[in-house]
C-alpha cells in the first residue's frame, strides 16, 4: 500500500472559461499485489485537480502488470 502527492504549477487552456496558470495537485493511493505465478499487479487511484475558476479535475485508475 502506498500514497503520494504531486503539486505544482499547471497551464490551463482549451475550452475552459479560465485560461492561464493555476495551482495543480495530484494525490494518489495505490496497492501492489502478487499473482500466483510470482509476478505483480499494481492498481493506483489518482485525482488531478487545478485551482482555476470553480475548480477543474479528473479521476483516474491505473492498472499495471509488472513482469
Amino acid at each position: 500500500l502506498y500514497g503520494g502527492l504531486q503539486a505544482g504549477l499547471g497551464i490551463v487552456g482549451g475550452y475552459t472559461a479560465s485560461k492561464g496558470t493555476a495551482f495543480s495537485y495530484s494525490p494518489q493511493l495505490g496497492y501492489e499485489f502478487e499473482t500466483k505465478n510470482g509476478k505483480s499487479v499494481d492498481a493506483t487511484l489518482k485525482y488531478d485537480g487545478y485551482s482555476v475558476g470553480g475548480g477543474l479535475g479528473s479521476f483516474g485508475l491505473r492498472l499495471a502488470y509488472i513482469f
